[in-house]
């Protein structure tokens, strides 16, 4: 019985050394995984194994690796050549890179230093492009551009090629250089087809846009579209402030004041037209409270384009305007000082008025609706005008006539029409002289109507909705 016994207690200090040793080559070799760590978790879907010299990452990439001290480098094979893929450190379980302007955080479990978080992707040196969808920016979908490299949330990276506007991305592995996906790349959208599906993707807000290249061509719900049908120029103010929105106490060299939520606004004691006026929320419009409107994008539909310029025209009464104290001549008309001195400064940025074309604007007879028309004045040069009789009837231009006021036309004294259809449509002027006296100018009503329709000049509630050609 003693001799099993040693034999026994022999057999069980090899099986445990074996154990052990084998333990040990596992935490100083062998294959390690390395999570990524977003906002202190792991992310068991994104990861980078090692395995001695060799790796593979989550997406199948895969290469060799070489240590030095703390510094790693993980090469892959392209063409033949090893090319470093990333280059970081690796201390007590945690792997560490920076790529695009970004901090990469990836560890053993139970290695992520407590509360570890990545940068934000917005710290990138390049562009953010996210992908449109529902009306909206989809974070989680996006791909990034930094000079000839481009990397996508799924972790595809590789370099892009530009010719005009077409961008032609690659990714590289065992069989060489391919073609990713090609698409057109402009004015700070990317428009690309796959599956027979258009896939669009946008710098990150329409403000960046805006400050980019001075305007976002975009559908009639504002959102980013290369192929839209409008565009967002200029601001001004429209919607009425909202009531979680605290405003400052003291008003900037434009007279808007700064809200809590960082967006400027215009302060307006309310002269509504008329009785029962609402806003676009539902809330009355009383006369003599004081009521603070959001400076907005101003959306302009496009008419026409023709060798690199658009023909706009504003998409809603932007401000209720007089024409003119007692004279129907256009070419001195208060409403065309108005365009363009006080709201063509205030509207526009410097960037967007170098792209606001001088238009020599038709104002003969022809252009009223009346080919006889006696008060017709000489043509001018301008910047932002009204449209013409002639215009407004131009088949190409007529649709949809029928305009709303924004909240800040309503509440500065704008007649709205209260019907059930079309509430809150307003009558807008026309830059054409009435036929028949020196005080009529010609006006579109709220149902759109054009026809013999006019007001005295000096009418204090009609609507303005400016037009004007920009370089695109």
């Amino acid at each position: 019985m003693k001799r099993k016994s040693t034999i026994l207690s022999v057999t069980i200090f090899f099986v445990l050394t074996l154990v052990l040793l084998c333990g040990c080559l596992a935490s100083c070799g062998g294959e390690k995984i390395y999570y990524r760590v977003k906002n202190g978790n792991y992310d068991y879907e994104d990861y980078i194994k090692i395995d001695g010299d060799t790796w593979e990452d989550a997406g199948g990439t895969s290469g060799t690796v070489e240590k030095s001290g703390d510094t790693i480098t993980l090469y892959v094979n392209i063409f033949g050549e090893q090319e470093v893929y990333l280059e970081g450190t690796l201390q007590k379980g945690v792997l560490t890179y920076h790529e695009f302007g970004e901090t990469y955080t990836y560890a053993l479990e139970g290695k992520a230093p407590a509360g570890t978080q990545t940068s934000s992707e917005n710290g990138s040196d390049g562009k953010i492009y996210y992908r449109i969808e529902g009306g909206g920016y989809n974070f989680e979908d996006y791909i990034k551009i930094d000079g000839s490299a481009w990397k996508n949330s799924d972790g595809l990276y590789g370099t892009v090629e530009m010719s005009g506007d077409v961008a032609t991305f690659y990714i590289y592995g065992s069989s060489g250089k391919q073609k990713y996906l090609e698409g057109t790349l402009q004015k700070g959208v990317l428009t690309y087809t796959e599956a027979n599906q258009t896939q669009i993707y946008a710098i990150r807000d329409k403000d960046d846009l805006m400050q980019a290249y001075g305007y976002v061509r975009c559908t009639k719900d504002n959102t980013p579209n290369i192929n839209g049908e409008y565009l967002l120029f200029g601001e001004y103010p429209q919607t009425l402030k909202k009531d979680n929105v605290a405003i400052s106490d003291v008003a900037d060299s434009r007279g808007y004041y700064r809200g809590s939520d960082e967006c400027f606004y215009a302060k307006v004691t309310a002269t509504p037209y008329g009785s029962g006026y609402q806003f676009s929320n539902g809330s009355a419009v009383t006369s003599g409270t004081t009521y603070y409107f959001k400076v907005e994008p101003i959306r302009w539909r496009i008419l026409n384009e023709e060798n690199g310029k658009a023909f706009l025209i504003c998409d809603n009464i932007i401000a209720n305007q007089r024409y003119d104290d007692n004279s129907n001549n256009y070419a001195d008309s208060e409403i065309r000082t108005w365009l363009n001195r006080a709201f063509y400064t205030i509207a526009f940025s410097s960037l967007q008025q170098a792209l606001i074309q001088i238009t020599k604007v038709d104002n003969s007879a022809a252009s009223t609706g009346y080919i006889g028309n006696s008060f017709a004045c000489a043509d001018t040069d301008d910047k932002v005008f009204l449209l013409s009789y002639k215009e407004v009837t131009n088949s190409d231009y007529d649709t949809a006539r029928g305009v709303q006021t924004s909240d800040y036309a309503r509440g500065s004294g704008a007649y709205i029409s209260t019907d059930k259809k079309g509430y809150g449509n307003g009558l807008w002027w026309l830059r054409s002289p009435f036929y028949y006296t020196d005080y009529g100018t010609r006006i579109v009503t709220d149902s759109g109507y054009v026809g013999s329709s006019n007001r005295e000049v000096n009418y204090p509630c009609g609507g303005c909705v400016p037009a004007l050609w920009i370089s695109l």
